[in-house]
């Protein structure tokens, strides 16, 4: 993930990614047939550990209001992309084609259910046609989410503070 995250599907190295695995090159191939093989099993792992904590969040919220619900799942997403800054480039570098197709299938449109949901427990236009575009929340909420890990040593110039401060 770090090195797909890092460097985007193209310029990864399965040199650098074994490496980074602690195995030999010569071992990929054994478990990966292909690149993209390797590429989503990296998906696969990081979008599991996700959907496992994004599940037990709204299960042990279930019966609380649309407001605590809200803040503990986004208290959880900005701790996952603290814990998994490589995720938000993963998902960019997808940019189009099959692999992007396949995301999006696989594990991005649930979340897209999962937070218009949310959004819409939590405003009550949406009853009444007001709502704002959900599609451009969520992508707004991602980016947000993201980048003072993203870019932690610009956040870090800027503002003086390290954003995996835990305050």
């Amino acid at each position: 993930l770090h090195e797909f995250g890092l460097n985007g599907f193209e310029a990864a190295s399965t040199r650098s990614i074994a490496a980074r695995a602690g195995v030999a090159q010569s071992a990929l191939p054994y478990h990966f047939t292909t690149k993209d093989e390797l590429w989503r099993a990296a998906a696969e792992k990081i979008f599991g550990e996700f959907h496992t904590r994004f599940g037990t969040i709204v299960e042990m919220t279930a019966n609380q209001d649309a407001r605590t619900r809200a803040e503990s799942l986004v208290t959880e997403a900005v701790v996952f992309f603290a814990q998994h800054p490589e995720l938000h480039r993963f998902m960019t570098d997808q940019a189009c084609g099959p692999r992007c197709d396949w995301l999006v299938a696989t594990h991005l449109r649930p979340l897209h259910e999962v937070f218009d949901a949310l959004i819409a427990d939590l405003d009550e236009r949406f009853e009444e046609g007001e709502a704002p575009d959900r599609t451009h929340l969520f992508y707004m909420f991602i980016g947000a989410a993201a980048a003072p890990y993203e870019m932690s040593y610009e956040y870090l110039d800027v503002n003086g503070a390290n954003p995996y401060d835990a305050e």
